[in-house]
Protein backbone atom coordinates (compact mmCIF):
# COMPACT_ATOMS: atom_id res chain seq x y z
CA UNK A 1 0.00 0.00 0.00
CA UNK A 2 2.65 2.16 1.04
CA UNK A 3 4.60 1.49 -2.47
CA UNK A 4 1.10 2.52 -4.49
CA UNK A 5 0.74 5.67 -2.62
CA UNK A 6 4.72 6.45 -3.22
CA UNK A 7 4.39 5.50 -6.31
CA UNK A 8 1.24 7.81 -6.58
CA UNK A 9 2.67 10.98 -5.54
CA UNK A 10 5.88 10.90 -7.73
CA UNK A 11 3.89 10.26 -11.07
CA UNK A 12 1.95 13.33 -9.99
CA UNK A 13 4.42 15.57 -8.92
CA UNK A 14 6.07 14.57 -12.48
CA UNK A 15 2.99 15.73 -14.29
CA UNK A 16 2.50 18.58 -12.23
CA UNK A 17 5.89 19.71 -13.47
CA UNK A 18 5.45 18.63 -17.07
CA UNK A 19 1.53 20.85 -17.26
CA UNK A 20 3.52 23.49 -15.85
CA UNK A 21 6.99 23.39 -17.89
CA UNK A 22 4.91 22.99 -20.78
CA UNK A 23 1.74 25.51 -20.57
CA UNK A 24 4.97 28.14 -20.79
CA UNK A 25 4.22 30.12 -24.02
CA UNK A 26 7.90 30.80 -24.38
CA UNK A 27 9.17 26.83 -25.25
CA UNK A 28 6.55 27.15 -28.40
CA UNK A 29 8.28 27.47 -31.86
CA UNK A 30 9.78 31.16 -32.94
CA UNK A 31 6.99 30.87 -35.08
CA UNK A 32 3.88 30.35 -32.89
CA UNK A 33 5.36 32.81 -30.32
CA UNK A 34 6.22 35.37 -33.27
CA UNK A 35 2.51 34.41 -34.16
CA UNK A 36 1.15 35.23 -30.12
CA UNK A 37 2.85 38.69 -30.96
CA UNK A 38 1.34 39.49 -33.82
CA UNK A 39 -2.10 39.04 -32.26
CA UNK A 40 -1.12 40.97 -29.19
CA UNK A 41 0.81 43.76 -31.69
CA UNK A 42 -0.53 43.67 -35.19
CA UNK A 43 1.53 44.62 -38.00
CA UNK A 44 0.64 48.13 -38.78
CA UNK A 45 0.22 49.28 -35.15
CA UNK A 46 2.32 52.62 -34.28
CA UNK A 47 5.41 52.41 -32.65
CA UNK A 48 4.23 54.44 -29.50
CA UNK A 49 1.00 52.20 -29.24
CA UNK A 50 3.96 48.78 -29.18
CA UNK A 51 5.96 49.95 -26.55
CA UNK A 52 2.24 51.13 -24.59
CA UNK A 53 1.61 47.86 -25.12
CA UNK A 54 5.44 46.19 -24.02
CA UNK A 55 5.51 47.87 -21.14
CA UNK A 56 1.98 47.11 -19.96
CA UNK A 57 3.52 43.30 -19.91
CA UNK A 58 5.20 42.59 -16.54
CA UNK A 59 7.70 40.22 -17.41
CA UNK A 60 8.73 41.99 -20.79
CA UNK A 61 11.32 44.41 -20.39
CA UNK A 62 12.38 46.69 -23.68
CA UNK A 63 16.11 46.79 -23.92
CA UNK A 64 16.65 49.50 -26.69
CA UNK A 65 14.83 51.68 -29.40
CA UNK A 66 16.04 52.69 -32.27
CA UNK A 67 15.09 55.64 -34.14
CA UNK A 68 17.30 55.73 -36.71
CA UNK A 69 17.70 52.31 -38.02
CA UNK A 70 16.14 48.77 -38.35
CA UNK A 71 16.95 45.35 -37.67
CA UNK A 72 19.21 43.03 -38.87
CA UNK A 73 18.46 39.04 -39.74
CA UNK A 74 21.50 36.62 -40.46
CA UNK A 75 20.99 33.44 -41.57
CA UNK A 76 21.24 32.69 -38.19
CA UNK A 77 17.87 34.54 -36.84
CA UNK A 78 17.77 38.14 -35.96
CA UNK A 79 20.26 40.54 -34.85
CA UNK A 80 23.34 38.09 -35.95
CA UNK A 81 24.96 41.07 -37.78
CA UNK A 82 28.34 40.16 -39.14
CA UNK A 83 27.59 37.01 -40.87
CA UNK A 84 29.55 37.76 -44.25
CA UNK A 85 27.30 39.93 -45.69
CA UNK A 86 24.62 37.46 -46.20
CA UNK A 87 22.33 39.53 -43.48
CA UNK A 88 19.20 41.90 -44.29
CA UNK A 89 18.12 45.09 -43.38
CA UNK A 90 14.33 45.61 -41.97
CA UNK A 91 12.71 48.51 -41.33
CA UNK A 92 13.64 52.27 -40.70
CA UNK A 93 13.23 51.99 -36.56
CA UNK A 94 13.78 48.93 -34.03
CA UNK A 95 13.00 47.89 -30.51
CA UNK A 96 14.56 45.37 -29.18
CA UNK A 97 12.24 43.43 -25.82
CA UNK A 98 13.47 40.74 -23.25
CA UNK A 99 10.08 38.11 -23.52
CA UNK A 100 11.61 35.71 -20.95
CA UNK A 101 13.39 32.56 -20.26
CA UNK A 102 12.83 29.36 -19.40
CA UNK A 103 14.82 26.33 -18.54
CA UNK A 104 15.91 22.91 -20.56
CA UNK A 105 16.67 19.95 -19.02
CA UNK A 106 16.98 22.27 -15.45
CA UNK A 107 20.66 23.52 -16.58
CA UNK A 108 20.08 25.09 -20.10
CA UNK A 109 18.75 28.63 -19.57
CA UNK A 110 16.70 29.70 -22.79
CA UNK A 111 16.23 33.68 -23.06
CA UNK A 112 13.29 34.86 -25.66
CA UNK A 113 13.77 37.91 -26.96
CA UNK A 114 11.56 39.98 -29.77
CA UNK A 115 12.56 42.04 -32.27
CA UNK A 116 10.03 44.53 -33.92
CA UNK A 117 11.21 46.32 -37.09
CA UNK A 118 8.75 49.99 -38.09
CA UNK A 119 9.04 51.74 -41.28
CA UNK A 120 9.59 55.02 -42.14
CA UNK A 121 6.16 56.14 -40.52
CA UNK A 122 6.30 54.08 -37.06
CA UNK A 123 4.28 51.54 -38.52
CA UNK A 124 5.14 48.15 -37.76
CA UNK A 125 6.05 45.82 -40.39
CA UNK A 126 8.15 42.62 -38.64
CA UNK A 127 8.53 40.65 -35.85
CA UNK A 128 11.28 38.62 -35.38
CA UNK A 129 12.17 36.22 -32.35
CA UNK A 130 15.53 34.98 -30.90
CA UNK A 131 16.18 31.85 -28.33
CA UNK A 132 19.81 31.69 -26.88
CA UNK A 133 20.86 29.10 -24.63
CA UNK A 134 23.06 29.54 -21.39
CA UNK A 135 24.43 26.97 -20.06
CA UNK A 136 24.51 27.75 -16.31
Amino acid sequence: MMKRIAFALIFLSILSFMIVALSNPLRKSEDGIRADLLKLIPLDTEMQEAISIVKGKDKWTIDWVDEEDGIVVGPYGPGTVLVLNNEKRIGEKSMLVYLGYYYKYCFIQTDVSAFFAFDENSKLIEIAILKSMNVL
